[in-house]
This record gives structure tokens, sequence and C-alpha cells, in this order.
């Protein structure tokens, strides 16, 4: 028995990492070129919560909620590529709380707290001439918070409190550039599709490098295709993709086994996202940000204090130039990589108590290197390994630890999906800073390489963080 179970573990562990095999054809991911798309999607998702606590002497109650709309917009044609992420979140909380003691001194506490915010993150690259030949391009990231708490006290001592915090943070840039970044997921799908088939003898032919093509295209094509209803929708998918194996004369019988291979591959259809291409890019931003807080309060019907207590802004203007490049090494390993400068000048104002501070104009300038490497053995697993370098010249806002700063990350991510809606992600992540300095540039722009620094402060400095997650989606 002992010996059974163990045959079983290895061979599962096996197949994490070894399907779906050896390739039965030659193809060269990186070569695919993606069809028009048009895309946009809206979702509505919201999330509640409470509970409560009860003792002999005292009762609590309390409840949290949020509404979050989110819009993705995504256009890839030969003169012009785009992509729109916005997300409104709607967000509150209230809490009571009695307190009976048995001195008999009764309190009745309650808050509350309210707010919302936007986050915008837009690119968009025209071509002027030639697919990937030279582009403008206008991209822009927008953040915008406002919450508003209140606090409510009556007891041995009454008091009221309300706070209001807010903030806007922009950034615009202006560039011109050189290239561009094919996704090729959906490309890889179509090589996994055909390589399976003929694992299960379906196929009386070998595809050709077009047939991949010409099945990535409608695969690329049918999943940016919006439906209301997702039934529907997969319907409409499997209908595409099987009329596209037929039209190329490659299969050999569509029985059960054929649909039932289609449709186990195409359920992992958006689990991994993949380019090939590069872009040179070169132009100019402006970085904006204001941070402001007041609080209102009184204690037994006496003001104590109303004033805007904090006003904080940031302005920058900067040049900048990148070099993005993404590479399928073949249908399971990818290399990605960046490099960038970024340097200008900017200007910090701070007003604390009606006492203003205009600070003078700091030079700032951040050099960006990053390296990833992906690893997608099959349709459900990847293993992603990255790290990333920074080089910082200038001063803090206070004109302190004027220099040089450094900081560095490796990362490393594992997905698997035991099921289309099943998923198990790990992710880890170490950090270490030298003398960071406060400020510098480090755009929003391609987040995925945006070096964070909660917590860490000037010195040297190491921080870790990892995540585990197992998830089921339910519709």
């Amino acid at each position: 028995m002992l010996l059974k179970k163990n045959a079983f573990f290895s061979l599962a562990l096996a197949s994490l990492f070894t399907l779906p095999g050896v390739a039965q054809i030659d193809y060269n991911l990186k070569d695919f070129q993606t069809p028009d798309i048009h895309y946009r999607s809206l979702d509505l998702s919201s999330y509640f919560g409470g509970g409560s606590n009860v003792t002999d002497q005292s009762s609590a109650i309390n409840g949290t909620g949020s509404v979050n709309l989110d819009f993705y917009g995504y256009t890839n044609t030969d003169k012009y590529v785009g992509n729109q992420k916005w997300r409104l979140v709607g967000s509150g909380n209230l809490s009571s709380n009695e307190n009976t003691p048995e001195n008999g001194d009764e309190s009745d506490n309650k808050s509350n707290h309210f707010g919302f915010g936007l986050f915008g993150q837009s690119e968009n690259r025209w071509y002027l001439n030639e697919r990937d030949a030279g582009f403008l391009g206008v991209h822009g990231v927008l953040d915008i918070d406002e919450y508003n708490s209140t606090s409510e006290s009556i007891g041995i001592v009454d008091y009221n409190n309300e706070n209001i915090t807010g903030r806007f943070k922009g950034q615009l840039y202006a560039a011109y550039g050189l290239g561009r970044i094919e996704p090729v997921t959906y490309a890889r799908l179509a090589y996994d599709t055909y390589n399976w088939l003929g694992k299960k003898k379906r196929l009386i032919s070998e595809p050709s490098n077009e047939d991949v093509d010409q099945l990535g295209e409608v695969m690329t094509e049918v999943a940016n295709t919006r439906f209301f209803d997702s039934r529907f929708k997969r319907i409409f998918q499997l209908e595409q993709i099987d009329s596209a194996l037929r039209s190329s004369g490659n299969i050999s019988e569509a029985d059960m086994v054929y649909f039932a291979q289609v449709a186990d591959i195409w359920g992992y259809a958006n689990n991994f996202s993949r380019g090939s291409g590069s872009i040179w890019e070169f132009g100019a931003a402006g970085d904006f940000w204001y941070e402001h807080y007041s609080s209102f309060q009184t204690s037994n019907d006496s003001v104590t204090r109303d004033e805007d207590y904090v006003r904080d802004n940031n302005i920058a203007v900067y040049g900048y130039v990148r070099y993005l490049n993404q590479k399928p090494l073949n249908v399971k390993w990818q290399r990605d990589y960046e490099v960038s400068l970024y340097a200008g000048s900017g200007r910090h104002f701070v007003d604390i108590y009606d006492e203003v501070t205009n600070l003078s104009s700091q030079f700032r300038s951040t050099l960006k290197a990053g390296y990833q490497l992906g690893f997608y053995p099959n349709t459900r697993t990847s293993l992603q390994l990255g790290v990333s370098g920074y080089a910082v010249y200038g001063d803090n806002f206070d004109h302190s630890d004027e220099g040089m700063g450094y900081a560095a990350d490796l990362r490393g991510g594992l997905y698997y999906w035991i099921s289309p809606r099943f998923r198990f992600s790990f992710f880890a992540s170490i950090i270490y800073t030298d003398n960071w300095v406060e400020g510098s540039f480090v755009p929003n722009l391609s987040e995925n390489w945006t070096f964070v620094k909660n917590g860490l402060n000037s010195g040297d400095s190491f921080a870790t963080n990892f995540r585990a997650s197992l998830s089921y989606a339910l519709f």
C-alpha cells in the first residue's frame, strides 16, 4: 500500500512539470503577430461583513463593506496599441461600543469611516508608418482618494471628532519610441492544442507553423470577444476553435476525446501573460501629488480644534529613456528585461499648522535594471524568478542624505491551476536598500518592475515578504 502511495505521489509530482510533453512540431513562438483586438470589460464587485462581541460589561457591533467598479480596455491594431485600467472604490465601516462597568461609569462610543478612491493607468502608442516602427506615446497615472471619519463618545467626557483625508497623485508622460511588444499567450495555447491532439492520435498530418498561427489568431479573437452571459461565451469560444481546427485539415476524428482535450486546454486560457518584442522609448514626464488632512473636534460642546493642519505637495519634471525586451526562448521558457534612466528636478511644499515650508528644487535621478526568467511547462503551471537593481542620486526633501543610494530586490512566483477554477499561488521577495533617497523617481508605469520601499528607511536595510493563497472561482 505504501509503495502504491509513493508511486502515485511521484507520478503526480512529475506530471506537474512534464505536461504536455515533447513537442510534435517546431514552432517559433516569438514570431507570432497578434490580430486586431478591441476589447472592453466592466466589472462590478462588492464586499460586506460584520460581527459582534457581547460580554457582561460591554457590547460591540461592527460592519464594513465596499463596492468596486473595474474597467479594462485593450486595443491592438497596426497603428495603435492601448491599455487602460480604472478602478472606482467606495468603502465604509461602522462600529458601536457600549460599556457598562461595575463602577457605573457607562459610555457609548460610535465611529464611522466612509470614502472613495479612483485609480487609473493608461498607456497609448500611435504608430506612424509600419506596425513596429516609430510611435508617439502618451501615458498617464491617476490616483485620487478622499476619506471622512467621525467618532462620538457619550459618557464621563462627551466628545466628537471628524477627520478628513484627501490625496491626489498624477503622472503624465509624452514620448517617442521604436518597436513593439506582441502578446503571444494564445499562440502558446494553440501549440499546446495541436500537441495534445497529436499525442491522442487525433491528427492525420503534422500542422504547419501557419496552422498554429491561424489557430492562435482565432483563440486571441474569441478570448477578447465580450459576452454578457458566460455560458454563451464558452459555447461560442469552443465553436470557433473547433471550426478553425477542422478547417486546417489536420483532424482525423472529432470524437469525445477530441472535444475533451480542446475544452480542457482552453479552460486554462487566461492564466499567464507572455510577450515578444522590444521597445525603445524616450520622453518627458510630469509628476504631481498633493495631500491634505483636516480635523474638527469638540469636547463637552466646546470646540478644541478646527483646522487644516497638514497640506503637503510635490511637483517634479524629468526626462527618461527606457528599453524593454520580452523574448520567448521557446514554448516553455520566457526571458524579459528592462533598463531605464530617469533624471530631473522636483520641488516640495509643506504647510503644517499654517507654517509654510517651500523647499528649494532638488535634482534626482534613478537608474533601474531588471531581469526576469519564466518557465511555463504546461497550460496550468508557471514559475517566475526576477531580480531588479536601482542606483539613485539626489537628496531628500529636507536636503539630508545627499549622494548615492542603492536598492535591489529578488522575487519569485509559482502558479499552479489545480482545476480551471481552483488555483494555488506563491510569491516571495527580498528587498535591500542602502541610503535610499526619499522621493526618487520610480514611476508607476510597468508596475511589475516597480520597487516599493514600504517601511524602509535611510541606511542599510533588509525586508522580506511572502504570500501563499488558494482561490476558487465561484462563477
